[in-house]
């Protein structure tokens, strides 16, 4: 206890830092307000004001707007005047704040005079409080009356302008001179008469702060005289003389002030003085220790767009030759040596900013001189500093359009701003991309019907855009740049952006953590599946989009195919959002997550306006879902969502259709229908603002033939298969999921060299069973078929038979001329010669000797590469990818038996009638040991399979592969 006590002494000695009082009782007493003032903010203000200290009056004074809200008359009668007797000897800070309280209060037209008082805080000893004073009668001088203007401000005006006041009222003169000369009240003859002469005087003020003032308001002055001769005998002289002032800032308000005032000079004015005033001022700025020339680089486009029309041809030769001079200041040249690196930037800023009026100019008067224009450019868009390649980039589109025919020329300059590792520059060129697609695409740059060099090289660099900007955390950057890429549909192929593009927009979709940016993806699918013009691509983006979407384990997921299907409302017909996204949009009414229920349920009205009276089946689907909703649902937010949603679907179930409406809806089902024949159909809303809109022609596309396998290499498969490698980015293909199954169904790949490619017919639509077997087309192995036998008539059949892949009909002639009777070991030889010589390379390496007794018919499951949910009695799989199957070797297999691997018959397969080219046919398997079928011709094959039965099973659907380029 002794211890105790001696440490509380110790502590107690201790002169420790405490806090003192907040206030003092004094202090109290003095903030307290009588209580009788509670309720009474007008009698509080006026205690306030008179009693108060600084802190509590300027606290009335911030207030001022609310109390004239509500109490406008007490406010303009009691406080305004006793604010305005406290103004003269009040703080800095009390002044500030009534400044920008008056602005306010003269703004909503309070019928009180405010202007003595701003007049007199302008007389104020305080420069801050004169400068803020001031600052507010330039505010507020267009809500003043003419009789205001008159007798106060411009007599103010007039007195101050006198050369013996001090230099802030003669700037403030300045200022309220010009604003005066351009005042709806005020008319030409009073500027004449009272405000000329003192500009003229002004202009040759003895301080170059009010010389360089009144230089920026000739263009107000010669606005309010309205007369260009008066302009040319009156002003003229004046600027002529501020140009060739001695004092650079001076100088460079004239430089200003001369493009002002070019509207307002004649032609002749023009050639005599104006060129030759405007080539001195450019023979100034190259002297040293000049500091007028980024002013003169950034006026630099109205002067040529202002005197294009009086210049000659030697003219506009040399100043575009001085403005290549300008665009290279400070990078080291000799013209711009002993320059500030800082007004170098600068300079070279606003000469990019300056390229469309330069452009126009050059196109305009001196098309022969187009490579300078071009080295200016080309300089421009690959300088060192990030903000000159910015300010490139946000005018690129407008450049673009107006070379027209010769944007060519800028091609490479295009790409490498694409490709640029500044993302500043990237957020600059993103936002205007579609429109600058769109011009290439008009003059023949960029085709969508075949794919050019070009379309590769904007491709990849697009795609390494994609890639640097994916980098950063910004993702509205990345979602407008997904919105631009919608244009792709009316610049390029759709097989080139069916290869290209959709791979790398399926990864954003699984990779990327902001919604906004999935859904654009999702909703960029879409556009691409619109204008797609191969059945078998509009059907593999359909079904991963499926897969993906609505059959993610992920609420997020799905809540993105929710957005999706909003997105499709609005791009394609009701006929084929009813076909394919109404039903699985509605099964999301059934989901077990309540917010996806929720947001399902706000599209029910989007959802019944679909329906028609011959929708009998979808309509009653639609009936009974959001009936057994109402029963089961739980969650009472959604329920109550449910309530509103149905009463407003009843509430407005006879309203009709807009006549807009229904002609959208018949384009777009015309549209359908022609993508559907293979013909190329442009998307003009995107087009819509752009100058060529209404004369860009559509061209059609050649009918194509539709084919279950991915159309074959072009005549730029080289490029093509290196297209990602040249664009600097990785695809994550093993990022991509493969074919998932969702039920109890097995997915057999059968690996075969190109002459064993098969691909199946079509998806089974019927279910009516063939009278006889000879009817059918059953594909079979190639390898089993002896092609040399064949004759003309038969090789001609196979060509156009639907039952085999692109690759064995290029291959059939060539293989029935094989010889029968070809050595083995010949044979082998050929075979080693092709081996690669490196590890490294990537040329194919024929079969090893141990696989020459195979037979390469088929394979078991446990070396297929293929990955799917396993379900209860499956076969095990081999999770080894070595690649990517083709889809031509994805054959599907539901329902077999346990031993059907086992045994050595050739289980039946069951073949549905329907419609031929969209039926799906099964074949039989081939043992590996060689013991299936084995058949010389298609008519013995076709016997010895007269025996088969066929399965009790339909096959339903079948998942598709990205094809693998070669």
């Amino acid at each position: 206890m002794s211890g105790k006590g001696v440490k509380d002494e110790e502590l107690m000695s201790l002169k420790l830092d405490k806090p003192g009082r907040v206030k003092s009782q004094e202090q109290l007493a003095k903030h307290t307000i009588d209580t009788q003032f509670e309720d009474k903010p007008i009698e509080r203000s006026v205690y306030l004001l008179t009693k108060g200290d600084d802190v509590q009056k300027l606290s009335i004074v911030q207030n001022l707007p609310q109390l004239y809200q509500f109490e406008p008359n007490a406010t303009v009668n009691r406080i305004l005047p006793k604010i305005q007797q406290e103004l003269p000897g009040s703080s800095s800070e009390f002044n500030i704040a009534a400044a920008r309280i008056f602005q306010t209060l003269i703004q909503k037209k309070v019928p009180v005079n405010l202007l003595s008082s701003i007049l007199q805080g302008i007389d104020s000893r305080d420069p801050l409080v004169a400068t803020t004073w001031i600052e507010t009668l330039l505010e507020v001088i267009n809500h003043l009356s003419e009789i205001q203007i008159r007798s106060d401000v411009l007599k103010w005006a007039v007195q101050k302008s006198a050369p013996n006041k001090p230099t802030l009222y003669r700037v403030a003169s300045c200022h309220l001179l010009g604003r005066c000369a351009i005042h709806p009240k005020i008319q030409s003859i009073e500027v004449k008469t009272t405000i000329l002469p003192l500009v003229q005087g002004l202009a040759q003020d003895v301080s170059f702060e009010v010389r360089a003032c009144i230089a920026g308001q000739l263009a107000n002055i010669a606005q309010g005289l309205n007369d260009a001769n008066l302009v040319k005998s009156s002003l003229l002289p004046s600027v002529i003389e501020l140009a060739k002032d001695t004092n650079g800032v001076v100088r460079s308000a004239s430089i200003v002030a001369v493009s002002q005032l070019l509207q307002h000079f004649g032609t002749d004015t023009k050639q005599e003085y104006i060129i030759p005033l405007f080539k001195e001022l450019c023979n100034q700025t190259s002297e040293e220790g000049e500091g007028s020339y980024p002013i003169l680089a950034r006026e630099f486009g109205k002067y040529m767009t202002g005197l294009q029309n009086v210049f000659t041809q030697a003219d506009a030769v040399w100043f575009l030759k001085f403005f290549k001079i300008l665009s290279l200041k400070g990078l080291g040249s000799s013209q711009g040596d002993n320059v500030d690196p800082t007004q170098g930037v600068y300079c070279r800023h606003f000469c990019a900013q300056n390229l469309p009026a330069m452009t126009s100019f050059t196109l305009t008067r001196a098309s022969n001189a187009m490579d300078i224009w071009y080295s200016v450019f080309r300089d421009l868009a690959a300088d060192p500093c990030y903000i000159v390649r910015k300010s490139v980039g946000g005018c690129l589109h407008e450049v673009v359009g107006i070379l027209g025919i010769q944007c060519r020329i800028i091609k490479p300059d295009i790409v490498r701003l694409l490709r640029d590792d500044a993302e500043d520059v990237l957020h600059m060129v993103v936002p205007k991309l579609g429109v600058t697609m769109e011009v290439l695409s008009n003059y023949g740059l960029l085709s969508r019907e075949t794919s050019t060099q070009t379309s590769l090289e904007i491709g990849r660099a697009i795609l390494k855009c994609h890639m640097e900007l994916s980098k950063g955390v910004n993702w509205r950057i990345q979602t407008d740049l997904l919105a631009q890429l919608e244009h792709l549909p009316n610049c390029l192929p759709s097989d080139f952006i069916h290869q290209h593009f959709t791979p790398v927009i399926f990864a954003i979709i699984g990779d990327q953590k902001a919604k906004p940016v999935k859904a654009q993806a999702a909703r960029l699918l879409l556009v691409f599946l619109r204008y797609n013009i191969k059945e078998i691509q509009r059907k593999w983006i359909r079904e991963n989009l499926m897969n993906r979407l609505y059959l993610s384990t992920s609420c997020y997921t799905r809540h993105i195919f929710i957005k999706m299907c909003e997105s499709a409302m609005t791009i394609y017909s009701k006929k084929y959002f009813k076909e394919y996204f109404f039903h699985p949009l509605l099964s999301l009414l059934d989901d077990r997550v309540s917010n996806i229920r929720l947001c399902t349920i706000l599209l029910l009205p989007q959802m019944k306006a679909m329906l028609s009276p011959e929708d009998k089946a979808l309509t009653q689907s639609f009936d009974n879902i959001v009936k057994k909703l109402e029963l089961t649902e739980k969650d009472k937010d959604v329920f109550y969502t449910l309530k509103c949603t149905l009463k407003n679907i009843q509430m407005h179930q006879f309203d009709g259709i807009k006549q807009d409406t229904v002609l959208e809806e018949k384009q777009r089902q015309e549209d359908e229908a022609k993508i559907a024949q293979g013909k190329i159909v442009e998307n003009f809303k995107l087009m819509e603002g752009l100058p060529f809109y209404s004369k860009r022609p559509v061209a059609e596309s050649k009918p194509f033939k539709t084919s279950l396998t991915f159309p074959s290499q072009s005549k730029l498969s080289f490029l093509e298969q290196h297209f990602y490698t040249d664009a600097g980015i990785t695809l994550p293909i093993k990022d991509i999921p493969p074919p998932i199954l969702r039920d109890d169904n097995i997915i057999d790949v059968i690996e075969s060299s190109f002459k064993e490619k098969l691909v199946l017919n079509a998806l089974v639509e019927s279910t009516q069973l063939y009278d006889t077997f000879n009817s059918l087309k059953i594909p079979i192995p190639i390898n089993s078929v002896e092609f040399e036998k064949f004759s003309e008539s038969h090789l001609n059949n196979l060509e156009l038979s639907v039952n085999i892949t692109d690759d064995a009909k290029v291959n059939l002639r060539e293989m029935s001329k094989v010889k029968p009777n070809e050595n083995e070991a010949e044979t082998k030889r050929k075979l080693l010669n092709r081996r690669s010589l490196s590890n490294l390379s990537k040329i194919p390496v024929s079969l090893k000797s141990a696989r020459k007794n195979e037979s390469r018919d088929c394979i078991d499951l446990e070396r297929s590469g293929v990955l799917l949910r396993k379900p209860v009695g499956t076969l095990k799989l081999s999770k080894n990818l070595a690649r990517v199957r083709p889809k031509s070797e994805v054959l599907i297999f539901r329902n077999f038996e346990d031993d059907q691997f086992a045994s050595g018959d050739v289980r039946s397969t069951q073949f549905l009638g329907g419609n031929s080219s969209r039926s799906k046919t099964e074949i039989p398997i081939l043992k590996k040991n060689g013991e299936g079928i084995k058949c010389s011709n298609v008519k013995d094959f076709r016997c010895k399979t007269k025996e088969l039965s066929f399965h009790n099973k339909i096959v339903n659907n079948r998942e598709s592969r990205l094809p693998v380029s070669k």
